[in-house]
């Protein structure tokens, strides 16, 4: 009986890959995007939910108010700041981001409510760290972005 069960479980499984792997190569071959990130509940909402049925100009500002209100960058320990996208220099306390187009923004004199200590002892660690030793014993930064409409 328990190899029997094994065996059907070895079938699901190789099932389960050669699926994925049809899949993956038909995506590939066709170059389909298919990561939908934050609110894929609401994107097949779009057509199943009764408020957003007859009006689809509403399910359009609730989309683009649930994806691009929230951004997430994670850090890497080999960076000098701890992020290679965000740029935060405790001297002066500006915050530097550099758009997916190139842009610079810069916010001036920006200060924590809490945690400013923390913030501006893990980056001056991480400044004054040689190249070398990041890998091992850096610190990634990672920083989010929220508009709350204020």
């Amino acid at each position: 009986m328990f190899v029997i069960f094994q065996k059907h479980l070895k079938d699901i499984m190789i099932h389960r890959i050669s699926i994925f792997d049809n899949v993956c190569v038909n995506h590939l071959k066709n170059n389909v995007k298919s990561v939908v990130f934050r609110g894929e509940k609401l994107f097949k909402g779009q057509h199943t939910l009764h408020h957003y049925r007859n009006n689809h100009k509403q399910w359009l500002k609730d989309w683009e108010q649930s994806r691009y209100s929230k951004m997430m960058i994670s850090g890497r320990k080999d960076a000098k700041y701890g992020n290679f996208v965000f740029t935060y220099v405790p001297a002066t306390k500006n915050l530097h981001y550099t758009t997916l187009n190139g842009v610079t923004i810069e916010i001036p004199n920006l200060q924590f409510p809490y945690g400013q200590e923390n913030v501006e002892k893990v980056i001056q660690t991480q400044v004054e760290m040689s190249s070398n030793l990041k890998k091992n014993h850096g610190n990634a930064v990672a920083w989010s972005i929220e508009d709350h409409n204020d």
